[in-house]
This record gives C-alpha cells, sequence and structure tokens, in this order.
C-alpha cells in the first residue's frame, strides 16, 4: 500500500469556476471565498492506493477539518455555508483524482482509467472489498467505514480503476454515464 499527501488548493480561476458550476452569484462567490480561507488551513488530504492485477484500489480523503466546519455551520442553521464547504470539498476531491493519476503514472507507468465507485458504478457492497485491497489493517487507513458503508471524514471516496498506456481525463464528469445532470462539465 502506497500513501501520500496531496497538496490541493483553488486557484482564484478555479473558484470563479467552481461559483459557476453550483450555480453562485458574486455576493456567493464572495462567500465561497470566504469559507475555503478558512477551511483550507484544516485540510489534511491524502490517499491511499495499491495497484494489483491491473487494477488501482484507492481511498482518498480531506480529513475531519472540513466536516468539523461544515457540521457547526449545520448546527448553526447556516445551511447554506454548509452547502457551500461541500461544493467546496467536492471539487477538491476532483483536483485530488489528478494527483493521484500522477502518483499511479510514477509508480507504474500507467494511468487510471475508468475510475469506478462504490454505490455509483459499483455495488455498495463492493467498498469493503475495495478496502480490504487495500490493506488488511483497515485502521493504518485514513478513513473509517461503519457497517451502513457510510466514509468518516465524510469528504472521503474509495474507487477502484483500470489502468491504461494512454492518459485520459479521469475528473468525475468524464466518466459519468449521466449527460442530464445540471453540473456536467
Amino acid at each position: 500500500m502506497r500513501t501520500a499527501v496531496l497538496s490541493l488548493c483553488l486557484t482564484e480561476d478555479e473558484q470563479r469556476e467552481l461559483a459557476e458550476r453550483y450555480h453562485f452569484d458574486q455576493a456567493g462567490l464572495a462567500r465561497m471565498t470566504i469559507l475555503y480561507q478558512a477551511v483550507l488551513p484544516l485540510l489534511r488530504p491524502q490517499t491511499c492506493f495499491t495497484i494489483r492485477e491491473q487494477k488501482v484500489f484507492c481511498v482518498v480523503t480531506l480529513g475531519a477539518g472540513i466536516d468539523q466546519i461544515q457540521e457547526k455551520c449545520s448546527r448553526e442553521g447556516a445551511l447554506l455555508d454548509a452547502y457551500i464547504l461541500d461544493c467546496i470539498g467536492s471539487f477538491l476531491l476532483e483536483k485530488a483524482y489528478q494527483q493521484i493519476n500522477m502518483l499511479v503514472f510514477k509508480e507504474s507507468g500507467l494511468f487510471l482509467q475508468g475510475l469506478s465507485f462504490p454505490g455509483s458504478d459499483l455495488p455498495i457492497t463492493k467498498m469493503q472489498e475495495i478496502l480490504q485491497n487495500l490493506t488488511n489493517k483497515l485502521e493504518k487507513l485514513p478513513i473509517s467505514c461503519n457497517m451502513a458503508c457510510v466514509l468518516t471524514p465524510k469528504k472521503s471516496v474509495v474507487f477502484m480503476a483500470g489502468l491504461g498506456e494512454k492518459r485520459q481525463d479521469c475528473g468525475i464528469c468524464a466518466m459519468c454515464s449521466r449527460v442530464d445532470c445540471e453540473n456536467r462539465r
């Protein structure tokens, strides 16, 4: 199992792209920037992955910091702020896939092909199988998974991907079959 700390941040252009994707106006963009700056020092993005039989099994998390701020916003009734933090977290996870792609390439000389997520492209029951492929000692992972397959921290994902010689866009939208999604890029 290979572990790596990821370096995730949003440029001003990416912040504007995020605001546009989630339909925030200028005031929403300004609020998003404030929340992003507040959560940035609390992020602990990391990944664990292993390569077996031309497949990559991977977990990535942003850490518990974003969860804590989001929960505080929810408790205080600041639901728009909690939603904005959720959008920021999702966008950062998408950026993480690109970094993971390069880490896998450095290790194997191959690129990620076709990210598959339990509960989306795969049956949710595959979650434990993917985690077991990462390690026999789940306590070494930066995430935990309960019996209902809910991950903690919340801004964490588990996925499986094939490998190939040709570099592909490994963003979640590139792999998604939902052409009617309002957030599709």
